[in-house]
């Protein structure tokens, strides 16, 4: 490696430019001089791993003849083939090694030695006693320039550690704002916790609620329509019973209309006969008067009473069939008549009574739908419940207390 002098012998002063290219020769002949050491460390690195992989090796296979080793009559021929070929191969790489280290150490070593220009004879050791002492007078005379530029230089690097100083100012500000930042995002994201925690549970309880709600919901539509059945089924039974009603009330009257045409017919028949006998009577009597006009007027007097005696007794006749008819059949219609009106008036309480039992459960009905919507509006996304038939509510007391009800009245 040639000499890098700073200085010049002629006495005159280094130029600026040359003076940067020598300082960049020597910079860059030190990082080849610091590259060549590190890879001398690299190559003793590897070498030590190798070493180390190798011996390794080596005691896992003579593991069985170290005892053998430390007994006085145990000898090397005693050892494996293998692990002697081992032995050898080993023995060989380390004297490679040793003669690479020393030839990259003897390279390394004439270039430093180069560097450093050590004198062979003592006249060249004259002459660079001289040249020292010319390069300290030069340098005496250029240590103003060399203390300007090492201000600039030191100006320069305070210039740069106060920018640097400001970045981690700017830094330290920065990673503390993302802290505060990062503190209040996490008491944000715990407070959403809590408030998701909280609208897990009340959709879980309205979810409950909602199902017990749905599974009385279908019970009640099955009493309502048993309900519905048994309302028609009353209302069919009122309706058979109140025609029945119409048809057995003017019964009676038919049969006293009957009876009485049939008894006008009887006494008209009566009438006829009796006027009949009348006007025989009398043609008797106009017989009599002119065949025997000194026979008595008592006499004829009494047949005559006689005659409407007789017609009087076929109307007292009439009179008390009449009489005997509306004693013997008006009471027992009238008794049919009043448990006829008995039973319509009872199925007419029923009826209403249905009819109320019918609003409570169309009540409960509008309740759930009301409810069921104020759960649904506080739930952006409901879930809807599938129920089943074996599945029964935990907690239904009105509605079922109203149905026990209903159970008693059928």
């Amino acid at each position: 490696m040639a000499s890098l002098n700073i200085d010049n012998t002629d006495g005159v002063p280094p130029n600026p430019a040359v003076l940067r290219v020598r300082l960049q020769s020597l910079l860059d002949a030190k990082e080849r001089q610091l590259q060549q050491a590190g890879t001398l460390g690299q190559r003793v690195l590897a070498q030590q791993m190798e070493l180390e992989h190798r011996v390794r090796d080596l005691y896992q296979r003579t593991a069985g003849h170290e005892e053998e080793d430390d007994s006085p009559s145990g000898s090397a021929t005693d050892l494996e083939p293998e692990a002697i070929e081992l032995y050898r191969q080993l023995a060989a790489t380390i004297r490679e090694w040793e003669e690479e280290n020393k030839a990259f150490g003897r390279q390394t070593g004439l270039e430093l030695d180069g560097a450093q220009e050590v004198p062979t004879n003592p006249a060249q050791g004259v002459k660079v006693g001289t040249a020292e002492q010319s390069r300290r007078a030069k340098n005496a005379a250029h240590r103003a320039d060399d203390v300007e530029f090492a201000f600039e230089i030191g100006s320069g690097l305070l210039t740069e550690v106060r920018r640097l100083q400001d970045l981690l100012g700017l830094r330290d500000k920065a990673i503390q704002d993302m802290k505060e930042e990062q503190d209040d995002l996490e008491k944000s994201l715990e407070s959403v916790r809590t408030a998701l925690r909280q609208q897990e549970t009340s959709a879980d309880k309205f979810k409950e609620e909602n199902w017990n709600l749905e599974v009385t919901l279908q019970e009640l539509r099955a009493s309502l329509s048993n309900l519905q059945e048994e309302l028609l089924k009353a209302e069919t039974e009122k309706k058979r019973l109140v025609a029945e009603l119409v048809n057995t009330q003017p019964h009676p009257e038919r049969q006293r209309e009957f009876a009485e045409v049939g008894l006008e017919t009887h006494l008209g028949y009566r009438n006829m006969e009796i006027q009949v006998e009348h006007e025989n009577i009398q043609i008797d009597i106009s017989r009599a008067s002119s065949l025997a006009p000194n026979t008595p007027e008592g006499g004829l007097e009494g047949s005559i009473l006689s005659n409407t005696r007789h017609a009087n007794i076929s109307h007292s006749n009439f009179t008390a069939a009449k009489d005997v008819y509306n004693v013997s059949i008006a009471p027992l219609d009238q008794e049919r008549l009043e448990v006829l009106s008995a039973e319509v008036r009872a199925l007419k309480d029923e009826r209403d009574q249905l009819q109320s039992q019918l609003k409570a459960v169309q009540e409960l009905e509008k309740d759930r739908v009301r409810r069921q919507g104020i759960f649904s509006a506080s739930r952006p996304n409901p879930s809807e419940a599938k129920l089943t038939q074996h599945e029964k509510p935990s907690d239904v007391k009105g509605p079922k207390r109203i149905l026990r009800k209903l159970f008693c009245l059928q």
